[in-house]
């Protein structure tokens, strides 16, 4: 058995946290430049952006950063489930999203993923400790 599921949960959980860091960042940021730009002084003989424009811009790159984040949360999620070798649907979900959270480790974490597809099944074949440890006794019939 190799060791494919848990590079790919390393690179999905970096790849998630970069994206949730970065999201966050850059919805802390916009907002923050938007508003200091509502602040300044109109030019000369210029009139300053409106403020609602400036409210809307702040709003809509304040969604995307959360959601950016978001998508970092599902690429973090899809790693740890990656790890326990469970729900390989759910954790390529999570590989996919960390590719769109920090391409260069999330393509790698997909490629990963789908490599390691035989290892969750041959986990999922395997019985668990609970169920082994049951002795079911003589089979009556």
């Amino acid at each position: 058995m190799t060791d494919k599921h848990k590079i790919a949960g390393i690179l999905s959980i970096i790849s998630g946290a970069l994206g949730f860091l970065g999201g966050l960042g850059m919805a802390a940021f916009f907002i923050l430049i938007f508003r200091t730009v509502g602040q300044q002084p109109a030019p000369r003989g210029g009139s300053p952006m409106p403020p609602d424009l400036l409210r809307i811009m702040e709003i809509l790159y304040g969604v995307f950063g959360i959601a950016f984040a978001l998508v970092g949360v599902l690429a973090i999620a899809g790693g740890i489930l990656t790890l326990k070798r469970r729900h390989w649907g759910f954790a390529l979900v999570g590989a996919i999203a960390s590719s769109i959270a920090f391409y260069p480790t999330g393509i790698v974490a997909v490629i990963f993923t789908c490599l390691a597809k035989p290892e969750f099944q041959a986990r999922e074949a395997m019985p668990s400790p609970q169920t082994a440890s049951v002795d079911r006794g003589p089979i009556a019939g």
